[in-house]
């Protein structure tokens, strides 16, 4: 093939890579019903793989309650880690609490990368001996 024949191939192929770039960037929005714990979990996970724009969590009113350590992080933390622009916010108000017989932790933890907005939220019976037990936040915005 010359130049010429190449050069539409090569024109087609950028212009599907652009947009595919695009759609990967593109902020998410993500629901979850009525104490679906599971489904907050994984909804932070994919916002912080995602890490473009503001990826929203949108809750169901109800009672969220953490019952396991999901990781160290500067301590033990009920959720996974914010590293990504999020925001979470409940339709009515909602209640994201430590069970009361787990063992000690926070419920959040927001990397110097992440900014966490909650909307709605209300964050209950968090423990932590080493700062922050509904939050600690490493200086992010």
């Amino acid at each position: 093939m010359n130049s010429e024949t190449l050069r539409p191939l090569v024109i087609t192929t950028t212009m599907v890579l652009a947009v595919s770039i695009a759609h990967v960037a593109q902020a998410r929005t993500f629901r979850c019903g009525n104490q679906d714990v599971q489904c907050l979990i994984l909804s932070i996970d994919e916002a912080n793989a995602n890490g473009h724009g503001k990826n929203t969590i949108r809750l169901e009113g109800d009672t969220y309650t953490l019952r396991d350590v999901n990781n160290d992080t500067d301590g033990p933390n009920g959720l996974p880690s914010i590293t990504s622009t999020l925001t979470i916010v409940a339709t009515d108000a909602a209640l994201i609490s430590r069970d009361s017989s787990a063992s000690a932790f926070r419920l959040f933890h927001v990397a110097a990368s992440g900014h966490l907005t909650l909307e709605r939220v209300v964050l209950s019976n968090g423990r932590a001996g080493n700062g922050g037990g509904g939050l600690l936040n490493k200086v992010g915005r």
